[in-house]
């Protein structure tokens, strides 16, 4: 489903408060909670607010995240920024990006404790050192070992939400039918574990039984 997205009270507050207010780097109390303009109007601020405008403070299910190629890093910062607001573990799936980038992209979005990541990248690329908190996948071939750390990660964590940082690579090693069988797997895997899952993709143009796999459907914004 695509959603028309208005400003949320929030926002209208944010900008508010830098066009009138002083600082756009000031932080305020508004309804006895830290409330800062910036953080609000940045690109993750953004996607948390679009994330409680759609779905709201609770989800359990899976969904996919359609958005443009250039907000991939974005919308993964978002999505892991409000996993994390409610009191959820998020656990990066790295199809895309390297640990390192998105550890840093975490501490940008202000998600610095209570994470895991699985890299299904690095491995691959160059000689990797033991982290905590990263699971090293040995190469995206490999999808029986990702589903592997995935299991394993929902044995550690109760409160685990899984976040594919880009579905799109997985065509890239595989045939169209195996990335479909692969991701319906994973869904249900992590369905009957009670846990919730985003996926993110830069295609507009997914077939329909790979959209299918997944509960929800929502096409973001842009938001650079």
């Amino acid at each position: 489903m695509a959603v028309k997205l208005a400003l949320t009270d929030e926002q209208k507050k944010a900008f508010d408060e830098i066009l009138y207010g002083g600082s756009p780097l000031q932080k305020t109390a508004v309804g006895g909670k830290e409330f800062d303009p910036a953080e609000i109007l940045s690109g993750t601020g953004k996607v948390v607010l679009d994330l409680k405008q759609l779905i709201g403070e609770e989800y359990s299910t899976s969904a996919l995240l359609v958005c443009s190629p250039s907000d991939t890093k974005t919308v993964l910062g978002g999505v892991a920024k409000f996993v994390s607001i409610y009191g959820k573990k998020p656990v990066p799936v790295l199809f895309a990006n390297n640990y390192k980038t998105v550890l840093e992209l975490l501490k940008d979005a202000g998600v610095e404790n209570n994470f895991s990541v699985i890299d299904c990248v690095s491995q691959s690329i160059y000689p990797i050192k033991e982290e905590k908190e990263i699971s090293f996948v040995e190469s995206l071939r490999n999808l029986t070992q990702i589903q592997i750390s995935i299991q394993d990660e929902i044995r550690k964590n109760k409160n685990s939400v899984f976040i594919f940082d880009s579905i799109d690579v997985l065509y890239l090693y595989h045939e169209e039918q195996i990335v479909q069988k692969f991701l319906s797997s994973v869904v249900k895997m992590l369905e009957s574990a009670n846990r919730a899952v985003f996926f993110i993709s830069a295609k507009s143009d997914l077939q329909k039984k790979v959209v299918g796999c997944f509960e929800d459907k929502f096409v973001l914004k842009k938001y650079y």
